[in-house]
This record gives structure tokens, C-alpha cells and sequence, in this order.
């Protein structure tokens, strides 16, 4: 298989690890707004939708993590000029991965 070829299949787990990982974020984001936090009742909606969005950063660290590894790798061994595409892409993985931790780090202090 040629280093193009790769780069796809990289850039296309990338893509996939990341497009539940955005609408699992977006619901979550939909879902607190909109939960009455005075009735019971939808007080549990919002933790599923929390729920939700942490299981999405697991398969997305997973999918997109090992495509981001794969590509990076690939990268290394044959660069060119189709490895821009999957760098900005990398780029976009290690951010989507690394703002959730960030941001538990800072709700902690």
C-alpha cells in the first residue's frame, strides 16, 4: 500500500473518531440548557447526556488517537506534499482530545 493511501485511511479514522466526539459534545451542550435543573425528573437527563459525551472522548481518544499515531508515523517515514491534509487534521485531533482534560484540570483548582 503506498504512503497516500495511508494517509486516508488515517485521515479518515481520524475524521470518524472525531464526528462523535463533536455531535456527543453538542448534544451534552443542548441537553444541560435546556434541563430544568427544579424538576427531578430531567436532573438524570442531564447526566446521561454528560455520560454520553465522556464515552464519545473514550472512542474518539481510541479511533483517532491510533489514526493520529498512524499518521504521524507514515508522515515520518515518507513525507511529501499530501501530508499537510492529515497534519491539520492531527492538529484538530490533539485539541479536541487535550480541551476536555484541560479543562477538568482547571475545574479543579
Amino acid at each position: 500500500m503506498n504512503p497516500q493511501n495511508k494517509l486516508r485511511i488515517a485521515s479518515s479514522l481520524m475524521f470518524l473518531g472525531l464526528l462523535p466526539l463533536a455531535l456527543g459534545c453538542y448534544a451534552m451542550v443542548a441537553t444541560l440548557a435546556s434541563t430544568d435543573y427544579q424538576q427531578q425528573s430531567q436532573i438524570g437527563l442531564a447526566f446521561i447526556a454528560i455520560g454520553k459525551a465522556v464515552m464519545a472522548w473514550v472512542f474518539a481518544l481510541v479511533v483517532s488517537g491510533t489514526g493520529a499515531l498512524w499518521s504521524a508515523q507514515v508522515e515520518k517515514r515518507h513525507g511529501g506534499s499530501h501530508a499537510q491534509p492529515a497534519r491539520t487534521l492531527r492538529t484538530l485531533v490533539l485539541v479536541m482530545l487535550l480541551v476536555p482534560l484541560a479543562l477538568l484540570i482547571v475545574a479543579r483548582l
